[in-house]
């Protein structure tokens, strides 16, 4: 789990990314005259020039989720970085997020319990089917309400 922001002094630009699954937060804020991030919004909320506005429009989604989805905030102008994407932020202004990961599922047809069976030489049947359950010594039980006492040696 990561989130990370990376300078490359030779081409002027800042490279920010985030984990796969999004573990790690990562805010940002572009103003007109400055861009800035945070691993918390708090941190973008220390920054003189970025607005304390709340969004309205985000409250409902917050209400309806416990949480709003991103890459919106609560906060106008504060964006968080989706899992498994990458930002650039340049003099020029913004490249991104682009994803540089997507999730991937398998493409092979699903087979039945029959067919598994034939396939793999083993039965699918009920893991403990002939099979004894385990036995363990019972315990004297002590009457409702009652500390069992150990007895004196």
């Amino acid at each position: 789990m990561f989130a990370f922001a990376l300078w490359d002094a030779r081409r002027r630009r800042l490279l920010l990314a985030r984990d796969r699954t999004g573990k790690k937060p990562l805010f940002y804020h572009d103003g007109p005259r400055h861009f800035a991030f945070a691993s918390e919004v708090k941190g973008l909320l220390a920054h003189p020039e970025v607005p304390h506005e709340r969004d309205e429009t985000a409250l409902p989604l917050y209400l309806t989720y416990g949480y709003v989805p991103t890459p919106r905030t609560l906060y106008r102008g504060i964006l968080s970085l989706p899992p498994a994407h990458r930002l650039v932020a340049t003099e020029t202004g913004l490249e991104g997020p682009t994803p540089y990961w997507r999730v991937r599922f398998r493409t092979e047809r699903f087979v039945d319990e029959r067919e598994a069976e034939s396939a793999s030489g083993r039965s699918c049947a009920a893991p403990w089917s002939g099979a004894s359950w385990p036995t363990f010594p019972s315990v004297p039980s002590s009457p409702a309400g009652s500390t069992p006492r150990r007895s004196s040696p």
